[in-house]
Order: C-alpha cells, then sequence, then structure tokens
C-alpha cells in the first residue's frame, strides 16, 4: 500500500506498507450490509468513542491545525462492541454499517469510532 496526502501544499507520502486484508466465509449474503443510506429518516447511531486523539483528523486539516495524539484502541472493549454489532446485523436491525476513518466528527468529546446507519 501507498498513499499520498496533501495538508494545503505540502505532500505527505506514506512510504510502501504491507497491507492486511481479511475474510471469511459469508454463511448468508443476504447478512452482507453496504454503507449507503437506505431511506429517508433512517436513524443514525454512533458506537464507541475515543478521546482527544485527533491524529491528523480532516477536521484538523480543516482548522489548519495538525493534532498529534493517535487513537488507542482497548481492544476487549471494541471486540465486545463488535460482537454486539454483529448480532444487530443478523437479526436485521441494522440497514447499512460504515466506520468514521474517512474524516471525523465535528463536535466535542467524546467522539465516535464507528458507525452504522
Amino acid at each position: 500500500m501507498k498513499n499520498d496526502y496533501l495538508i494545503g501544499s505540502t505532500k505527505i507520502s506514506i512510504p510502501p506498507t504491507v497491507l492486511f486484508s481479511a475474510v471469511s466465509v459469508v454463511k448468508d449474503v443476504r447478512n452482507c450490509l453496504t454503507m449507503d443510506a437506505k431511506k429517508p429518516a433512517d436513524l443514525v447511531y454512533v458506537l464507541g468513542e475515543t478521546f482527544p486523539e485527533t491524529g491528523a483528523s480532516e477536521y484538523f486539516a480543516l482548522q489548519g491545525l495538525i493534532g498529534n495524539r493517535v487513537p488507542r484502541v482497548d481492544a476487549k472493549r471494541a471486540k465486545t462492541l463488535y460482537e454486539a454489532l454483529g448480532q444487530a446485523i443478523l437479526k436485521g436491525w441494522v440497514a447499512s454499517c460504515h466506520d468514521c476513518s474517512d474524516g471525523d466528527w465535528a463536535w466535542p468529546w467524546p467522539r465516535p469510532r464507528l458507525l452504522a446507519i
């Protein structure tokens, strides 16, 4: 994997990095979700929380700032949360799902980690 990122006129190049992906057997493809909203007035739930650890978020970039705190994950809490989300998906309670990795939330702490639509 190789990435380039622009902050104003400054180009930051991330060195080539090994990219790990995961695959799995899906017992029933009808349980697979996409990230797009399905209908007007669908509710949006944000699961989990982070702290003032914005790294180099889109929000900070828009403010002309750089947050130098990298998010830390509590693996035990995250596992419990993802297992609960998985069960909600299997029960048909979740229409679509996506993480918040492509940007940041513009409200005060605690900040969300996972977006389920």
